[in-house]
């Protein structure tokens, strides 16, 4: 699976507060997240666990800022953000809140 398209999908779910099953979903019917990741609704989708599976690999690689550096970049070069200004890069948030909301989703699966 696209490495790029996996971190946008954390991304918007962490935008939007959505477990992995539910980011997934999103990727199936609703057509802004498709937009803004550049995909057809119906594209080929990955189960849920792939996220989980992406998120630990970025972690155990220590390359989990990867992404926010360069959207940080792109920020610079477009003006928006000024280039001497400190920028806090911290995906340790991001991706703990995901995942536990993906462990809580379960739990309420399991228990329903």
């Amino acid at each position: 699976m696209e490495p790029v398209l996996l971190l946008g999908v954390s991304l918007l779910q962490y935008l939007e507060a959505r477990p992995d099953r539910q980011a997934v979903d999103l990727l199936r019917y609703h057509a802004g997240w498709n937009f803004a990741l550049n995909r057809q609704v119906g594209d080929q989708l990955f189960h849920p666990t792939t996220l989980v599976h992406f998120r630990q690999r970025l972690l155990d690689h220590g390359l989990s800022t990867i992404g926010f550096e360069m959207v940080l970049e792109v920020l610079v070069e477009a003006g928006l953000v000024a280039r001497q200004s400190r920028q806090r890069l911290d995906s340790t948030q991001m991706f703990g809140r995901v995942s536990r909301m993906s462990r809580l989703d379960a739990c309420v699966r399991a228990c329903v």
